[in-house]
């Protein structure tokens, strides 16, 4: 027989053919200990579905903006709108305009109104 070299096909992470020969970078996996096989299944549940979660928002503002935006059902071009008003004006301030916007609007789109109250007279100062 020929010179043959048999490998784990699971640790091959990549294999590149340069002139003839193979480069071969293997990887090893990390030793976790005895596992749950429920959990494993959760995390490749998870990866299969692309529902790795998220890290949380890193300020206020943002964590405001999304609730705003969920609540008020406002379209993709306008969100960045919502970031960048939240992050100028106050917590209590947008709160109040949220609040408004709910109880004045019950039909139609709501997310206009809202710029409209925001961006209007400042009944609700900015503290």
């Amino acid at each position: 027989m020929a010179d043959s070299i048999i490998l784990d096909v699971s640790k091959i992470f990549y294999l590149k053919q340069d002139k003839g020969l193979y480069d071969i970078i293997l990887y090893m996996t990390i030793d976790k200990g005895a596992e749950k096989i429920g959990d494993i299944f959760k995390q490749l549940k998870e990866k299969a579905a692309g529902q790795v979660r998220r890290p949380a928002p890193a300020f206020v503002w943002q964590d405001l903006a999304l609730r705003v935006i969920k609540e008020l059902n406002i379209p993709a071009f306008k969100r960045s709108s919502v970031f960048q008003v939240c992050k100028q004006k106050s917590r209590t301030y947008i709160e109040k305009c949220l609040n408004d916007t709910k109880e004045l609007c019950k039909t139609g789109e709501q997310w206009k109104y809202f710029f409209k109250v925001v961006g209007g007279n400042n009944k609700y100062p900015k503290i």
